[in-house]
């Protein structure tokens, strides 16, 4: 009885983490532009800081912000993907990596045309190819994960 309390709450913590992460993906694109942009210089000071001077004084400060920017669309759309897969695999859809890809690009596309509505944010087609190009890429390193787990499951069988 215990044992099936827990594999229910297990089952609904993992939709719980891909609807919480779209939550914090719609909080962070609510913000206005002062405030994302805030944000994202932040990031990209912290991230500067850590550099070696050398590299620092090679770079332009406007392209460095905007790869930071860039580079969080692209992951955070990576994750999403991947914390879709295991919901979706423990449904009767048939394919639930084509199904996490279509999810996050179609949420990629309204989280755009949300941006349209907030003060100081555009939508941008570009942001959505980048976002499902996240989403691709975090399904490819999962299948690519899985993959060699379980090759590296053979060969532990094999020399043993």
């Amino acid at each position: 009885m215990k044992c099936d309390v827990m594999k229910k709450y297990k089952k609904m913590i993992y939709w719980i983490l891909p609807i919480a992460w779209m939550g914090m993906i719609f909080v962070l694109s609510h913000q206005t532009g002062n405030q994302s942009g805030s944000l994202s210089m932040s990031v990209a000071e912290r991230i500067m800081a850590l550099l070696p001077d050398d590299f620092k004084n090679s770079i332009e400060w406007k392209m460095w912000h905007g790869f930071i920017r860039k580079n969080a669309h692209f992951y955070v759309y990576f994750v999403l993907a991947v914390l879709w897969i295991k919901p979706l695999r423990m449904t009767s859809i048939k394919h639930p990596y084509v199904m996490a890809l279509l999810v996050s690009s179609v949420y990629a596309m309204t989280d755009e045309f949300h941006q349209l509505f907030v003060d100081g944010r555009v939508g941008s087609i570009t942001d959505v190819g980048i976002d499902t190009a996240g989403a691709l890429t975090g399904l490819v390193f999962y299948v690519c994960v899985l993959k060699g787990m379980a090759l590296m499951r053979r060969v532990k069988m094999h020399n043993a």
